[in-house]
């Protein structure tokens, strides 16, 4: 995943954010890709003259190697039920989605979304492509027309009415993973203090929702879809 035009900070400021995504996964399941960064030079061969541009970039696992490392498989479908996920996980990716202000994906129409299988009857989604989720705030990111919503940075819960969630040991996990959460943003070089004030900021309005018994509820559970 590499930068979209060649010149400004801005758009390598970018990519680092949407690598901080899934490093910010990682804190929260083992059933996530791995991502490295890497600093790549682009010469363009037609244009001899021209000086070398070195920007960050990020390298994603491959599906088939995650699913390798998980103990998996992948999933030859088009779409699933939404009923057939482990639930708690399946909430879990639901809420973190969330947290990340991330409305582009679809779990059932496999939309930004990896299906796997573990041993036995167990189904698990596990997210990529974050571009347009509020914390990257692409300049091009728009949400869908039939979200309540109007920017990429309101937050909307996608998650569906999964039965047998438990609710409050998910939000503690989130809870717990506070501290590392907001202190990722200093481990991960190139980025910019305004870059990482705004990023940091934007995560701590999610945990003002999150310790918020009334607006938790009516922006988590009420708001679950049904199907």
């Amino acid at each position: 995943v590499t930068h979209c035009q060649d010149r400004g900070d801005r758009w390598e400021q970018q990519v680092l954010k949407e690598y901080s995504i899934y490093r910010l996964f990682n804190l929260f399941s083992d059933r996530s890709f791995q991502v490295r960064l890497a600093r790549i030079t682009y010469v363009d061969t037609s244009e001899p003259d021209d000086d070398p541009l070195t920007r960050l970039a990020f390298i994603i696992e491959r599906d088939d190697q995650m699913a390798i490392r998980l103990e998996g498989s992948l999933v030859e479908l088009t779409q699933m039920h939404p009923a057939r996920y482990e639930s708690n996980h399946a909430a879990l990716v639901s809420l973190f989605q969330f947290m990340v202000g991330n409305t582009d994906w679809s779990i059932y129409q496999f939309h930004n979304i990896v299906p796997m299988r573990a041993e036995g009857p167990v189904w698990f989604p596990v997210p990529y492509d974050f571009d347009w989720a509020g914390l990257v705030n692409a300049p091009y990111a728009e949400p869908a027309e039939v979200l309540p919503i109007r920017n990429v940075r309101e937050r909307v819960y996608r998650g569906f009415c999964w039965e047998g969630v438990d609710y409050p040991a998910l939000y503690d996990e989130f809870r717990d993973q506070r501290d590392a959460v907001l202190g990722l943003y200093d481990e991960i070089p190139g980025f910019d203090e305004g870059t990482v004030r705004d990023v940091q900021r934007y995560l701590e309005e999610f945990y003002v929702v999150l310790d918020n018994d009334r607006r938790r509820t009516r922006a988590i559970e009420d708001a679950c879809r049904t199907w």
